[in-house]
């Protein structure tokens, strides 16, 4: 019986990313989440007469990013996430 080694058919780091398979996510600059655009990061509405706590982020002031996840960082692309090419 034979066993068949795979061979690493990558090379050489991806330019794109440096190597590393993921870039910071833009949106929320790596932390996973970004502030409410409803109660602008306060966490509190303005009620007619009283504050009240925001409705969408649950007075929080931030919430989950949308475009990495709550991850903080993307996956490359270019070399789809394994750092080389």
């Amino acid at each position: 019986m034979s066993c068949k080694i795979e061979e690493n058919i990558y090379k050489e780091n991806c330019k794109s990313c440096k190597g590393k398979g993921y870039f910071q996510c833009f949106a929320c600059s790596g932390c996973g989440s970004i502030r409410c655009s409803n109660c602008f990061g306060t966490g509190m509405e303005d009620d007619s007469y009283k504050k009240t706590m925001c409705n969408n982020c649950f007075g929080r002031g931030s919430i989950d990013c949308y475009i990495c996840k709550s991850e903080g960082k993307e996956i490359c692309k270019v070399c789809s996430g394994h750092g080389k090419l």
